[in-house]
């Protein structure tokens, strides 16, 4: 009997090391910005504000701090994690970096790297392809 007790243990704990390092492993995953983006045509910088907007709003993005060339993307998701990103842009190109968030545990580690949340750089990215759908179906 106390051999199948401590094997059982023993199958408990080992499980609960694996989850642990699962769920540290989200954690350490490195803040990837999506970067410069062109889309393939000339348009007047209302069109890419437009257009901008028009992309932040389809993955329930807010606008806000918006002047010419530049917009401040920000996402509530489950009202407890927030992120916010910087997009500047031209008639040509736009870039999105990370700006700032809530609940989504950045970090910059022993080496510089900056970390976050896996989930945020998927919601960047979303972002980046929305943006980038929209502005490209204005340049036909």
């Amino acid at each position: 009997m106390i051999k199948k007790t401590g094997f059982g243990l023993l199958l408990v704990v080992i499980g609960s090391l694996s989850v642990v390092n699962t769920a540290n492993a989200r954690w350490a995953v490195p803040l990837l910005n999506p970067g410069s983006i062109s889309w393939g045509c000339d348009l007047s910088m209302s069109e890419v504000k437009k257009g901008i907007n028009t992309g932040l709003a389809a993955k329930n993005w807010i606008p806000s701090n918006e002047q010419t060339g530049y917009t401040q993307g920000k996402i509530v998701v489950r009202g407890k994690h927030t992120l916010v990103v910087d997009i500047n842009y031209t008639n040509s190109r736009f870039d999105i970096k990370y700006k700032s968030s809530n609940n989504l545990k950045h970090s910059i580690d022993s080496a510089g790297v900056e970390k976050i949340h896996p989930n945020a750089n998927s919601w960047m990215e979303n972002l980046k392809n929305s943006i980038t759908t929209v502005l490209k179906g204005k340049c036909n």
